[in-house]
């Protein structure tokens, strides 16, 4: 709780102290008896120690700034175009993508990433028939044994593991058995556009669930 006005002015840090103080009178702005009180440098208040974030780095081992404060910069920063650059060569870097590897995995596993997953289903199968046809016709000709299953071939241009059937030559019916076998690596390179809209709404639902974990 907030301190009042002659409280704030007592209990606010000297000049190279790091804020923090233990000595809280009862008044009626509700100041907490013997906790130990922090001084916030945004909002230029005196707050709960339990209302700053842990930082092992800082002499009182707690931010100098409350969480109220930090998650205002946050969402100031996260709007300009520094932190959007910085977003994106995290993203496309090593550490970047695998961290969003497992926060995807932790999404779809919840309620509402199921729920996603399957309103995202139907609306592709709403949008591209056609390619919704070609897939079941070569999941078909594999059942019938008329062409080999995906996990026996090796990719087409990079000679990995296969993992998807490529339609090289479009969707029309007479094209639906033309197909090579790909990684999902490259197959993505054939879809581009799709690629781009998936990774963008993707990152802004990994951005809203990472924040909701916080």
């Amino acid at each position: 709780m907030i301190c009042c006005a002659e409280q704030y002015i007592q209990l606010r840090p000297a000049e190279g102290t790091s804020g923090e103080s233990s000595i809280c009178a009862t008044t009626s702005a509700g100041c907490f008896i013997g906790a130990k009180m922090k001084f916030c440098f945004s909002c230029k208040q005196v707050k709960p120690l339990s209302e700053f974030n842990k930082n092992r780095s800082r002499k009182n081992s707690h931010q100098h700034h409350c969480r109220i404060c930090q998650r205002k910069y946050q969402r100031e920063y996260e709007k300009t175009d520094k932190h959007k650059l910085y977003m994106l060569r995290y993203n496309q870097s090593e550490k970047g993508k695998a961290k969003n590897h497992r926060a995807t995995s932790r999404y779809h596993q919840t309620d509402k990433g199921k729920l996603n997953s399957k309103k995202c289903s139907e609306r592709y199968r709403i949008r591209h028939p056609e390619r919704i046809k070609a897939k079941d016709a070569v999941h078909n000709a594999v059942l019938a044994d008329k062409i080999p299953c995906i996990r026996t071939r090796r990719c087409y241009f990079c000679y990995e593991q296969a993992e998807q059937y490529h339609h090289y030559k479009g969707y029309k019916r007479k094209f639906w058995l033309d197909i090579i076998p790909v990684c999902k690596k490259c197959h993505r390179k054939f879809h581009p556009a799709e690629k781009r809209m998936h990774e963008k709404r993707m990152h802004e639902i990994l951005d809203r669930f990472l924040n909701e974990e916080m």
